[in-house]
């Protein structure tokens, strides 16, 4: 399994906006893969909304992401790019043996259950 964890830093004062777009979206964008999690910031770095998506494997992940680009009904509806002013991924390799769970270089993070 593995999860893509996303970090958008928003201009100031648009989190309830980015929340709003994104929760009109998420229907059409469940149809290609489910939210895993989603929050935002309230003290410590401001501005900041994270969502997490699970996917079986990375050829998973390229199928939803290519099916997204091609999803005409995600695409009428506004999404929050304009409200973006950073995006971050956290890169490097974990591995936690008790969990069985091990995180790939990039944004993308692989679970494997014990």
């Amino acid at each position: 399994m593995l999860y893509e964890v996303r970090t958008y830093t928003l201009r100031p004062g648009t989190t309830a906006e980015f929340e709003e777009r994104f929760a009109k979206r998420l229907p059409l964008r469940e149809k290609h893969s489910k939210l895993g999690a989603f929050w935002h910031t309230e003290f410590g770095p401001l501005n900041q909304v994270i969502h997490v998506y699970a996917y079986d494997d990375l050829g998973h992940r390229t199928r939803v992401r290519t099916a997204m680009a091609q999803d005409t009904a995600m695409q009428q509806l506004p999404g929050g790019g304009d409200l973006i002013v950073a995006q971050e991924a956290e890169n490097g390799v974990t591995e936690i043996v008790e969990l069985g769970v091990t995180a790939v270089v990039g944004d993308v993070f692989v679970h494997q259950a014990p």
